[in-house]
């Protein structure tokens, strides 16, 4: 209808002083048990102070159990908590051990193993960014439309009650920083001479990690019942701690060493990365479709991508100084010695997309507003074969349906497979040498991206109650040369 979706307007203090302490140690020691063994191993202690603001220019909300009675809460009347609004994270150890042996020592056969403990120590600064320029220190309001009160471009910003709280942004003060398990074993070998075989797996799992949730849903009965908002308040998004992840990839690399004026590396991981953290969205806003049901965000990582191989090459031409042939100068060395050739080839499947539903505040449990909610699954598979797929048909659309009104979709996240990205890029160059004395060299070079132009796809639309459902809508950079000259004196 050509009508806002939501409207957004922020002002107020101009500056702001942050204040925050941090305070690490770290112990490592390496043990040699004998001539197979070697153990690295140690701990880290990490405290980090949530950050304050040095004239109390922080906002928060503050409720009672069920998330009921909604007050403001300042850094300046914090009350019983500290004056950054989140308590402080005390407990935050991180140990760590490596292992790697030689089973027999005239061999190059080397196997390895580590465990350790990592935790986000930007997170604190992430959160203080949203709880700045908040009322009352300044003007904000988010405001999303619905049938009792339509947004215009006339009327973006209509009147709210005087009693309305216009916070846009709560943190959950008992905020836990999250952290990293991260565990890996490899082996390594020399196949032949400068040819190096290296076979890995990589394990990860994240706890305690970022969730964003819709305080409306919260206020929502479990069986999917048209919510009840929380009086008083506009809609907001409320941070806390509570998402994990888990990830396993194998990684194999096969490199040759720069040897006779050849260096290849191969890198392939074939991996799967699976999290309840739906916060991490597109637009950095997605909340859980149903915040009493977590479980059903369970999916595929927004980053997982199950094969991904990169090969980078360099090959010297054996033409010029120092070179095999046309190692004496003459007219035919300058035109074609010293010459370079290099490339770096991607080629990897696609991210994972999830359907969604547009709406508003009205529909459902409001958390369309957030493109959070989702339809229904079919039944049918989402994946079309490769000779079926077009640019107006990227994956199946009737494996989605539109839920019932009132009624939240079945479909899953991340059910959607995008598109992969098949890439080349190669670059020819040369070294001239012009004085040894006073060093003055050059560098000529021809770079070029996506040499072959293939198109990747970049976008695919995902909203079923779109016009444009199932179509793709991006594609990536086309074939780009660059010719430079660098000097160096």
């Amino acid at each position: 209808l050509g009508l806002p979706q939501t409207t957004s307007v922020r002002f107020g203090v101009a500056s702001n002083y942050l204040r925050t302490w941090v305070t690490t140690s770290f112990f490592q020691d390496d043990w040699r048990a004998g001539a197979h063994w070697t153990v690295n191993y140690g701990v880290r202690y990490e405290y980090y102070l949530p950050l304050s603001e040095k004239y109390g220019h922080l906002s928060d909300l503050s409720f009672a159990p069920g998330f009921t009675s909604p007050a403001v809460v300042t850094g300046r009347n914090p009350g019983t908590l500290p004056p950054s609004l989140i308590h402080s994270d005390a407990h935050n150890f991180s140990p760590r051990v490596g292992i790697a042996y030689r089973p027999w020592i005239q061999h190059h056969l080397v196997v390895r193993s580590g465990y350790g403990i990592f935790y986000d120590g930007s997170i604190y600064s992430r959160m203080v960014a949203n709880m700045l320029d908040q009322p009352p220190f300044a003007t904000a309001s988010t405001l999303t439309t619905n049938p009792e009160q339509p947004l215009t471009l006339e009327n973006g910003f209509p009147a709210l009650s005087s009693n309305t709280i216009h916070n846009t942004y709560a943190a959950d003060s008992n905020f836990r920083r999250p952290y990293a398990q991260t565990w890996n074993f490899s082996m390594e070998d020399e196949l032949f001479r400068n040819v190096i075989l290296s076979v890995g797996y990589v394990g990860t799992k994240g706890s305690k990690l970022d969730l964003l949730l819709s305080p409306d849903r919260l206020n929502a009965s479990a069986s999917g019942s048209q919510q009840t908002s929380i009086p008083n308040v506009q809609q907001f998004l409320y941070e806390t701690s509570g998402a994990d992840s888990v990830y396993h990839g194998l990684q194999v690399t096969l490199r040759r060493q720069f040897h006779s004026g050849l260096s290849i590396s191969g890198n392939y991981t074939w991996g799967k990365s699976i999290d309840d953290a739906a916060s991490v969205g597109g637009n950095g806003r997605n909340v859980p479709q149903d915040s009493f049901d977590l479980h059903a965000e369970r999916a595929l990582s927004n980053f997982d991508v199950r094969d991904k191989l990169i090969v980078n090459d360099t090959y010297e031409f054996p033409f010029g100084e120092q070179r095999h042939f046309l190692n004496r100068g003459g007219v035919a060395a300058r035109i074609i010695g010293n010459w370079q050739i290099s490339g770096v080839t991607t080629v990897q499947s696609g991210m994972p997309l999830t359907a969604q539903v547009a709406g508003n505040q009205s529909n459902n449990n409001g958390s369309g507003a957030f493109a959070s909610e989702r339809p229904d699954a079919t039944g049918e598979p989402v994946s079309l074969p490769r000779s079926e797929r077009t640019t107006l048909d990227f994956f199946n659309t009737a494996a989605f349906a539109l839920p019932a009104s009132g009624q939240l979709g079945t479909a899953g996240r991340n059910t959607i497979t995008g598109p992969g990205t098949v890439n080349f890029n190669m670059s020819l160059g040369r070294f001239f040498t012009f004085s040894r004395e006073k060093n003055l060299r050059a560098r000529f070079s021809i770079d070029t991206t996506n040499i072959f132009n293939h198109p990747n796809y970049t976008g695919v639309a995902t909203t079923i109650n779109a016009q444009n459902f199932g179509w793709v809508t991006g594609v990536g950079s086309m074939r780009a040369v660059t010719l430079s000259l660098r000097a160096n004196f």
